[in-house]
């Protein structure tokens, strides 16, 4: 089974890295020559991420014997994607990513290739915050998912668990600027659910540092606790877009999520769209065996493709043209956003 290929102009590349002080574990996904043969990696690259994620789906536990079947289910997914290629010269413009709850480097490999073939290097973080389906400190230390111990209260667990992510984010982006092929000016944010919450807290704690984010389907309960990013809120959304799913987005905190609304054009909404929709999840289900038909009250897949594919045009046009550029007006750069919008408004509707 294949995720089939990237949208963009350029074949991608990949490196499995790692930080020497902390053991956190990253994937650099960057733009390549173009292969000879069509590119194809295995998407987990170790069976213990394919237990943990069943597990986290199920929330119970899995037998490792279970392996070879869960194997057969998914039918061994293929990235179009090679490791260790040689990057193009650049320099490209740098994007962060933090995974929500239960992901990893890997969970949203399918978003990360499909943006670094417009020209990006994408780092997907592996948190070390529990935060992670499973997570691992390089070199042999697993640290699995870790739940609250009040589930009726999970929020202060949660705020604290965004601390750590933001030293990770900053961690990684610090040793990322000095590769030649990367922007060393040029830093984006970008984050799904929980990842979408802590890169709006990175951006109030370091504005100088980035560009501004693009924020996929924000939890953003966990920043109740967090009043002075709440105090700024309206500053973080100029340069955030907000792009979300119709059908999680209702069930957060509303006063929350439209404080970071700017009243003019960051805050969008599929039209009934799952939380998972960015993820690699309606991909790997869909071409599963068995899982399409027992799955099918829950999944649209050709709604949540259609979904997935305007993620990736947001992001693209709203950082080319609100972000990276700077010799055009304002009223240049609206225009480029809004005719991608409203080219696509019978799937996007405005606000939450």
């Amino acid at each position: 089974m294949s995720f089939g290929n990237q949208s963009g102009p350029h074949a991608i590349g990949f490196k499995d890295e790692f930080l020497e002080e902390s053991g956190l574990t990253y994937r650099l996904f960057y733009p390549m020559s173009q292969p000879s043969t069509l590119p194809s990696t295995l998407w987990v690259s170790n069976t213990s991420y394919l237990i943990a994620l069943v597990r986290f789906g199920l929330g119970r536990r899995v037998w490792p014997v279970f392996t070879d079947f869960f194997h057969w289910i998914f039918r061994y997914p293929h990235l179009p994607i090679l490791q260790e290629a040689s990057p193009l010269p650049g320099p490209f413009p740098l994007v962060l990513f933090s995974h929500g709850l239960g992901g990893s480097k890997m969970t949203y490999s399918k978003l990360c290739t499909h943006i670094a073939s417009y020209g990006f290097v994408v780092a997907s973080l592996e948190h070390l915050d529990g935060s992670a389906a499973l997570a691992l400190r390089y070199p042999d230390t697993w640290i699995d998912y870790q739940a609250p111990h009040q589930k009726n209260n999970s929020l202060p667990f949660r705020n604290s668990q965004i601390d750590t992510r933001i030293q990770e984010l900053r961690s990684v982006q610090k040793a990322l600027r000095s590769k030649p092929f990367i922007d060393e000016n040029k830093s984006i944010l970008c984050g799904h659910s929980f990842g979408a919450a802590t890169i709006l807290a990175l951006l109030h704690e370091d504005p100088s540092v980035y560009l501004g984010g693009v924020a996929y389907d924000t939890w953003v309960d966990p920043l109740s606790q967090r009043q002075a990013v709440l105090d700024n809120a309206h500053q973080i959304g100029s340069r955030t877009l907000l792009f979300n799913n119709e059908l999680f987005i209702k069930k957060v905190n509303q006063d929350l999520l439209k404080a970071f609304d700017n009243g003019i054009d960051n805050n969008w909404t599929l039209k009934g769209i799952l939380h998972f929709c960015q993820s690699d999840v309606p991909t790997v289900v869909k071409n599963a065996r068995l899982l399409p038909y027992l799955l099918r009250g829950r999944f649209d897949f050709e709604r949540d493709e259609k979904g997935f594919d305007l993620s990736v045009l947001a992001f693209v046009h709203y950082v080319r043209n609100k972000l990276l550029t700077t010799e055009e007006g304002n009223e240049t750069k609206n225009t480029h956003f809004n005719d991608f919008i409203e080219e696509h408004k019978d799937f996007i509707f405005k606000g939450v």
